[in-house]
């Protein structure tokens, strides 16, 4: 699933104010995120906010969460041993 794909099939974000004046986010459709969290294995082509959706919606069910960076090292010969890309390596 893309991110894209992602977002639409959950509605993105809304943002929900509180009596005090303080803003949450939450998933738009829980319905929907309930159904995807457990069978989505890769978030491909996805923006920083597509991973932040992902968290909040876990973290609105109760689950901890941590999040690292992957980056994927290319030894390609036009970038020799330190290739260092984000996403596909292409040669």
């Amino acid at each position: 699933m893309t991110g894209n794909d992602f977002q639409d099939y959950i509605g993105g974000l809304t943002e929900i104010k509180g009596e005090d004046g303080t803003v949450t986010q939450k998933i738009a459709n829980m319905k929907n995120f309930r159904r995807v969290k457990d069978k989505l294995k890769v978030l491909a082509r996805s923006q920083p906010e597509h991973k932040y959706m992902l968290v909040t919606g876990l973290k609105e069910l109760g689950a901890v969460v941590a999040v690292t960076r992957r980056q994927q090292r290319c030894a390609g010969p036009e970038q020799g041993r330190r290739g260092l890309l984000h996403g596909h390596c292409r040669h």
